[in-house]
């Protein structure tokens, strides 16, 4: 019999969810969103530098350039390449 006072084993890798050894799996998801964000960083670039569109504009002439790009990815895009956009108008 096992008495109140004994210590409860606990195998914490029982608990835990079964992990991938390999991180390459998701090497090739990382490599399409590395190239779509330096696509749409170009974009923004191009078409910023003129003047400052918003990120409405923006998304439209990604459309026109065959780029299917919301205007809120867009404004995340340019603010981690610290890029200034304008903004909304009115």
């Amino acid at each position: 019999m096992i008495a109140i006072t004994d210590p409860i084993r606990v195998e914490p890798w029982s608990f835990a969810p079964e992990r991938s050894n390999s991180p390459s799996l998701n090497l090739p998801n990382r490599r399409a969103e590395i190239a779509r964000e330096k696509q749409l960083i170009a974009l923004v670039r191009e078409n910023s530098l003129t003047r400052r569109r918003s990120a409405n504009d923006l998304a439209s002439l990604a459309r026109e350039a065959g780029i299917e790009a919301k205007p809120l990815e867009i404004e995340f895009i340019a603010a981690r390449a610290g890029i200034a956009i304008g903004g909304r108008r009115g």
